[in-house]
């Protein structure tokens, strides 16, 4: 299984290939689930889930 640190990576990565390719749709999912992933990370860092 894949960290949040992992997925969040791997979308960034995404997110811009589909910028380069001019995928907007896709560019619009990236970043709304960049989103969530940026709110997990806070909330597991708050919770001291996370060093």
């Amino acid at each position: 299984m894949m960290s949040l640190k992992d997925q969040l990576d791997n979308c960034e990565y995404l997110l811009a290939d589909a910028e380069m390719a001019g995928d907007w749709n896709a560019v619009r999912r990236f970043k709304e689930y960049r989103l969530r992933l940026v709110r997990q990370l806070c909330r597991q860092r708050a919770a001291g889930l996370c060093a």
